[in-house]
């Protein structure tokens, strides 16, 4: 859920503040940048001050990190909330009870999101870059694109591009290994919550597949949503 309110933090002994943004319990996200660096500012630990006003007035103050998105738009800045176990709590309950949901985007293929309780996922995407290999998760996957992450610190040296090949290996019972090239359409660079870690994702959107690959592509969809279905009717019995 998502609630609209006022934000402000210090840097660097300059204020800076936002008005009228849409947050959640993770954060927010398509700030402008102001006088501030995707470069030198990314990662920096700082206090956000949070002004709700309406429907019910709530302030309060969150630790946060500021993290960077990348498209072929432009480039905005985050903040990745870090709360505490209480204030998660309580700011989780005014959510549900003022905020809003989602407005979701209405795609042609929706995204099917990691499931680790499906055999064939999580799945694994490698990525050639610079001569090497870097082994991506999924985090979600339709029949037009495919969202993935990394720690690897390679994956960093990656931009906003066209024709990167790579290839999804599904592993599990699933034997085939399928090759793409794709277009690069977003990257976030954001942080582990549990260790602290940089961590990159890339939103590519499918562009080149072989006949066979694309034939591999939609079996695979095809055997995540079954199993999808097999698991929710085992739930409702």
């Amino acid at each position: 859920m998502f609630v609209r309110g006022d934000l402000s933090f210090q840097l660097d002994s300059s204020t800076f503040q936002f008005e009228n943004q849409k947050f959640s319990s993770s954060g927010v996200y398509g700030l402008s940048w102001k006088e501030l660096d995707p470069i030198k500012h990314y990662g920096r630990s700082i206090f956000v001050n949070v002004t709700i006003s309406q429907p019910v007035p709530l302030n309060f103050i969150v630790p946060a990190q500021i993290i960077r998105e990348f498209t072929r738009a432009a480039t905005t800045l985050g903040l990745l909330f870090h709360f505490e176990e209480q204030p998660l709590k309580e700011f989780t309950e005014f959510a549900k009870q003022y905020g809003e949901p989602p407005i979701a985007y209405t795609r042609k293929f929706p995204r099917i999101p990691a499931i680790h309780l499906i055999q064939t996922y999580p799945l694994k995407v490698h990525v050639p870059i610079q001569g090497e290999s870097v082994t991506c998760e999924v985090e979600n996957i339709s029949p037009e694109g495919i969202m993935i992450f990394t720690e690897n610190p390679l994956a960093f040296k990656m931009s906003i591009e066209e024709g990167q090949p790579f290839i999804i290996d599904p592993g599990s019972y699933f034997p085939t290994k399928i090759s793409i090239k794709g277009s690069i359409r977003r990257i976030l660079d954001d942080f582990n919550l549990g260790t602290g870690a940089p961590v990159r994702h890339l939103g590519i959107q499918l562009i080149d597949l072989a006949e066979t690959d694309r034939k591999n592509l939609m079996a695979l969809l095809k055997d995540i949503l079954l199993q999808i279905k097999d698991k929710l009717k085992d739930d409702e019995d």
